[in-house]
């Protein structure tokens, strides 16, 4: 459930709208095999796991060993720093969209509460994630109707906000 609500994110749909310049056939093609590799990966690692009740860490070290696992942690931590940045700046243009308080504002209050939800953790926001998931679920569902079937354009709809270069003018 954690993962289905990382993918069904207005950071997910927005990085996927950074495949613009490819045309809609191509980005959704870019879009589909990035997730089919990324799943056929994860789904092997996790067999793995699964066959020797290890966590995928643990069979990482497997095969390269107590120092070689460093590389494969610290390479997860930059892609966890990263896609977090991505989300946070994702988040901040579209709140910056609906109130224009300012990009640095907004990614400054997400950057909060996302630490206060590392501090509350996890366990304790059970319910709460299975709301946010399902009212995820639903809002994409409105999204896919509304620029599927709906009558604005599709461009229209998938864009955020002015760059920074579009304000100044």
């Amino acid at each position: 459930m954690i993962w289905f609500g990382a993918g069904v994110s207005l950071a997910e749909i927005l990085t996927g709208t950074y495949f613009a310049p490819l045309g809609f056939g191509k980005a959704m093609a870019a879009i589909l095999l990035g997730h089919l590799i990324g799943g056929l990966m994860m789904f092997a690692a996790g067999m793995i796991g699964a066959k020797e009740r290890k966590s995928a860490m643990e069979t990482v070290k497997m095969s390269f060993g107590e120092r070689g696992s460093l590389l494969f942690a610290i390479l997860n931590v930059l892609q966890l720093v990263g896609w977090t940045a991505i989300m946070i700046y994702d988040g901040a243009l579209a709140a910056d969209g609906v109130f224009r308080t300012g990009i640095w504002v907004w990614a400054i209050i997400i950057g909060v509460l996302i630490v206060v939800w590392i501090f509350i953790g996890l366990t304790n926001l059970g319910k709460l994630n299975t709301v946010a998931m399902t009212a995820l679920f639903i809002l994409s569902l409105v999204l896919f109707k509304v620029i599927f079937f709906g009558s604005g354009s599709m461009a229209c709809l998938l864009y955020t906000s002015p760059s920074p270069r579009d304000r100044q003018k």
